[in-house]
């Protein structure tokens, strides 16, 4: 698990700290994508100024639909503000990949590579997948938000694992988990190169993005960016740098980076690992309708309320048995009562108790037992 945490945690500062850069023969994506990885029925869906205009700042940073002149191309611009527009499109797809080459103060061989891929479905159901391999860290840790339950998969050595969480609280959006504005960095200064250039099915123009835009690596470094014509977001950025970088605690060597949208207006829903299927909250075990703090963490649901102990037994006692549990025991200690019910192989365990605001439940459920 520790691995994995160095994963995560590596990947969230790759993504705060990331700046602009140019690969050095960075592959560039197919001109010629299929229409449909881009579109939402037979258009692009990308903010239509009647449904979503591209905000003051996006729109500000953008040249005007007029050719570049000679003296346009020598002005830098500001990269648009892409987090609202990313906000307007219903469906995408994100990918960011980072590497990294080098030694460390030691003289040791420094070689990482990430790969985070993030996915926000019609329904605004999100994953995020980071993939970790080389010297640093391995392994697979993903984020998911479906249903309004969330879920924590990590996968190493073959071994998956997975657990589900919710609460009162409502998931967070998907932006909150990664900002593409996190990835460039705000207020990256950038030149107008190439105008009309299709990426991933979308029309963009082409930026070269100042030398000083990287912060991921202190050093040389430059890039370019693709900015969507229509809605102002960026579709692709690429970026290579050559100094020390934190990140690795002063690792001396070249990093590289890409990060892309793909399938605009074309996720129709986010798929849940077969691990994270099994977490998933039961629907046979109810909570009382002043039940108010919720939350649950893989097996375990708590809650509390303002009915009186005697009024949550009552309730468990005649709603559970409706669907199909079967009542074993009762206890008391003080003021505190234990029910325990069994389905199938399947247990409850429900303690309820006495606390200052009213009435305190924790309610654990086994299977197999």
């Amino acid at each position: 698990m520790k691995r994995y945490m160095i994963v995560s945690l590596a990947a969230a500062l790759l993504l705060s700290a990331c700046g602009g850069g140019e690969p050095e023969s960075t592959p560039q994506p197919s001109a010629t994508a299929t229409p449909g990885a881009a579109q939402a029925g037979s258009q692009p869906a990308v903010q239509q100024p009647a449904t979503a205009t591209p905000s003051a700042s996006s729109q500000a940073g953008r040249p005007s639909d007029a050719q570049a002149t000679p003296e346009q191309d020598a002005q830098f611009v500001t990269l648009p503000d892409i987090q609202s527009s990313m906000s307007a499109l219903d469906s995408y797809r994100a990918r960011f990949n980072f590497s990294f080459e080098g030694k460390d103060k030691d003289g040791k061989a420094v070689n990482t590579q990430f790969e985070v891929i993030q996915e926000v479905a019609d329904n605004k159901d999100q994953r995020v997948r980071t993939v970790g391999s080389g010297s640093v860290a391995s392994g697979t840790f993903e984020l998911l938000t479906v249903g309004g339950v969330r879920y924590m998969y990590v996968l190493e050595g073959g071994t998956a694992n997975c657990v589900s969480f919710s609460s009162d609280q409502p998931a967070s959006a998907p932006a909150a988990m990664i900002n593409p504005e996190d990835v460039i960095g705000s207020g990256q200064k950038a030149r107008l190169v190439e105008k009309g250039v299709t990426i991933n099915g979308i029309k963009t123009d082409r930026y070269a993005l100042d030398e000083s835009a990287s912060i991921a690596v202190v050093g040389q470094g430059s890039g370019e960016a693709w900015v969507a014509q229509e809605g102002g977001f960026i579709v692709r950025l690429a970026g290579t740098a050559t100094g020390k970088t934190a990140l690795f605690d002063n690792a001396e060597g070249t990093a590289k980076w890409e990060y892309q949208v793909e399938d605009i207006n074309n996720v129709s829903r986010v798929e849940l690992p077969e691990a994270c299927v099994a977490q998933k909250p039961a629907d046979d075990i109810p909570a009382p309708a002043s039940a108010k703090d919720k939350a649950q963490f893989g097996n375990v649901l708590t809650f509390k309320t303002g009915d009186t102990i005697e009024q949550v037994v009552s309730f468990y006692q005649t709603e559970l048995p409706k669907l199909g549990w079967t009542q074993k025991e009762v206890s008391e200690v003080g003021d505190m009562r234990i029910l325990d019910f069994t389905k199938g192989d399947r247990s409850l365990n429900i303690t309820i108790n006495k606390s200052d605001s009213g009435t305190e439940v924790l309610i654990v459920e086994k299977k197999g037992e």
